[in-house]
C-alpha cells in the first residue's frame, strides 16, 4: 500500500507534463489558465490529492523504528506525569480591545506503547497534552 501511495510524486510530474504537451499541440503558452481545459483540471486536482496522500505516508504515518513497517498494535497507554502549569491566553475585553492574561491548567504527559506486527519490537511515545 505504502508503495502505491508514494507513487503521488510521479503523479505531479504526469500532470505537468501533460499540460506541456497540450499546449505545444494548441500552441499556446504552458502557463496560460484560460486554455486549461476540465480534464486536465481533473487531473491536477487527482495528483495534487495523491501527491498529499504520498507527502502523509512518507513524513507522517507512525511506522515501526526498527523495521520502518506500518502494521503495528496499540499496547496501551499510561499517564507518566501531570503538573499545574500556566499558558498565555488573549481575550477579548472590547470591541477592539484585547487583552492578554496569564491561565492556570493542568498538563499531562502521556505514554503510549505500540507494538510492530512483522518484527514484534515494542516502542513508545510520549505525548503533552492539556487535561480539560
Amino acid at each position: 500500500m505504502g508503495k502505491i501511495l508514494n507513487i503521488g510524486f510521479l503523479a505531479i510530474i504526469v500532470a505537468v507534463a501533460a499540460r506541456y504537451f497540450v499546449s505545444e499541440n494548441l500552441g499556446s503558452p504552458f502557463i496560460e489558465a484560460r486554455n486549461i481545459q476540465e480534464w486536465e483540471i481533473w487531473l491536477y486536482s487527482v495528483s495534487m490529492f495523491w501527491f498529499f496522500l504520498a507527502l502523509w505516508n512518507t513524513l507522517i504515518r507512525r511506522r515501526c523504528p526498527k523495521c520502518k513497517a506500518y502494521k503495528y498494535s496499540f499496547s496501551g497507554s499510561e499517564e507518566v506525569d501531570r503538573w499545574v502549569g500556566s499558558k498565555k491566553i488573549r481575550e477579548k475585553v472590547g470591541e477592539d480591545l484585547y487583552a492578554n492574561r496569564s491561565v492556570t491548567t493542568t498538563f499531562v504527559k502521556i505514554k503510549k506503547v505500540f507494538q510492530c506486527l512483522q518484527c514484534n519490537n515494542t516502542w513508545a511515545e510520549v505525548i503533552k497534552h492539556e487535561k480539560n
